[in-house]
Order: structure tokens, then sequence, then C-alpha cells
């Protein structure tokens, strides 16, 4: 099993192409919100919400998928996943599940710099 996001997938999307013809028993759960997200949240905490590069041309990730000859589908709840998983472990063939995600910044994720630039206890980007 395999988790990526959109900038992962527009960089090795090539990788579809390798599970399918090879026919591997890989799951990818792809999280999708149209944007290169943790580039998308430094610029949101840190640089005043001023975006630049960061938002992606509209693509369909199933499509991409389903392109390379992976089985693909779009999951909009935990129990759209679930379903999806269980058919990738029963059929052990690449299976895509792209997942609709909002933002970093706007369900943020447990990134501990986030959380205080989020709450204003920090206003400079740390250095990681």
């Amino acid at each position: 099993m395999t988790f990526t996001t959109d900038g992962s997938l527009v960089m090795a999307a090539g990788a579809l192409e390798t599970a399918a013809r090879n026919d591997g028993p890989i799951i990818f759960i792809h999280f999708s919100n149209g944007s290169l997200g943790w580039i998308k949240a430094l610029q949101h905490f840190y640089h005043d919400a001023q975006y630049f590069g960061t938002q992606l041309s509209k693509f369909d990730a199933v499509s991409v998928a389903q392109g390379f000859g992976v089985r693909a589908t779009r999951a909009h709840t935990l129990d759209d996943v679930a379903a999806a998983v269980r058919r990738g472990l029963t059929t052990r063939k690449p299976t895509f599940i792209d997942v609709p995600i909002p933002d970093e910044h706007d369900a943020l994720p447990p990134v501990a710099s986030w959380q205080r630039a989020a709450s204003g206890e920090e206003t400079s980007r740390p250095v990681y």
C-alpha cells in the first residue's frame, strides 16, 4: 500500500504504469486537493497566504490511473475507502483510490510548527 498526493502523482505517475505492467498487488491511496499542499501551507502560514506556483492544473487522477491500466475509483467517505481497499486486497490487482481532501491549512495536519503558526504563537518559518 502506498499513500500519495497530487504533487507526488504529477512527479511519479510512471509508477502506475509499472504497477499495471507487472500486475503488482499495490493499493495506491491518493489524497487530492489540486495543489502542492505542503508548499501552499508554508506560504499560507509564513507568507501571508500569498500563494505562488502551488495550484495545479485541474486533472482527473482516476482517469490518469485508468489510462495506465490501473483499476481506479474515487472515495468520498471512509466506507468508500474501506470498500475500495477490500476490493484491491481481494483481487490482488493494482488499485488506485482517489480521496478528495481540503487544503492542509484548512484541515491542519499534526505538524507542530504549523499548529503554532495557526494559533499565532509562531510567525516566522522554522528551518527544517
